[in-house]
């Protein structure tokens, strides 16, 4: 149980705050820690023809293994990189993927880029001009799939049995009719 510093008494404090910081230290130590972890990093960055050659090493040495897995899930479409899609190869929706943000959820990207590249092959859209209208889809995108649209007063209310809006507005209940 987490316990506060109101709880307890000056000493009991202090004796958390020792242990924590104590578990902190070890924690460094071990390499289980915020910055320690970004120096680890560092290291791969500076020593890449190092990392990548403990990588080949992994790979000949776990051959059969990896074979095996790859075996298992590749056909089934799971293991499917983005590098190894095809669209990826298609200049047209690189060019939208790298103009649309990565900040909006991937099955909405996704959306926002396809729509993209479907105005650019049916010629709506120049791709030199892809940058400046990509604030144009993503409106697009967020009108054709918002929850929150106009409705018109004489549309018939989905349920109600060709019971409009507007008998509604002028009743007191749905149950009037």
């Amino acid at each position: 149980m987490t316990k506060r510093k109101a709880d307890c008494t000056p000493e009991e404090w202090a004796a958390i705050k020792a242990y924590n910081a104590a578990a902190r230290a070890k924690a460094k130590i071990d390499g289980r820690y915020g910055r320690d972890l970004n120096k680890n990093y560092a290291w791969k960055a500076a020593n890449r023809e190092k990392v990548l050659a403990h990588k080949r090493a992994y790979r000949q040495r776990n051959k059969a293994k990896i074979k095996a897995y790859e075996a298992k899930y590749r056909p089934r479409g799971l293991m499917r990189l983005p590098y190894q899609n095809p669209a990826f190869s298609n200049t047209v929706y690189a060019a939208a993927a790298a103009a649309v943000s990565t900040k909006f959820p991937r099955d909405v990207r996704d959306d926002i880029i396809s729509s993209i590249v479907l105005a650019v092959l049916e010629g709506e859209l120049a791709l030199e001009a892809l940058g400046a209208s990509v604030q144009k889809y993503v409106g697009k995108f967020y009108t054709e799939f918002s929850k929150y649209t106009t409705v018109s007063i004489s549309e018939p209310i989905p349920g109600m049995e060709g019971l409009t809006y507007m008998d509604v507005l002028t009743t007191d209940s749905l149950h009037a009719y």
